[in-house]
């Protein structure tokens, strides 16, 4: 998958949400998500990482030193992309 690829699916998932927010890349790779609840930023694994494919990461985490959360599939990423950035954002651990 392209960073516009992912980009287009990361948008079209906001919509699908119902949620309002910015899609945009990040640096050589990542696509960052931000919305009014919160803020992420996908990348993808390197061949080597396989069957890791994607990793997500976020300001609190990177606060706290800790790294990004791997994803083994889109619709992993879809997950936690909605978990970090939709209002009630926050109210649960990963």
């Amino acid at each position: 998958m392209t960073q516009a690829e992912l980009r287009a699916l990361l948008a079209d998932a906001l919509a699908v949400w119902g949620l309002a927010g910015d899609v945009a890349p990040e640096g050589a790779d990542g696509v960052a998500v931000r919305t009014e609840g919160g803020r992420c930023v996908v990348r993808p694994a390197g061949e080597g990482m396989r069957p890791v494919r994607w990793f997500v990461s976020t300001p609190a985490r990177e606060a706290a030193g800790r790294g990004a959360r791997a994803a083994a599939s889109i619709v992993g990423v879809l997950a936690m992309v909605r978990g970090e950035v939709a209002l009630e954002a926050g109210t649960g651990s990963w």
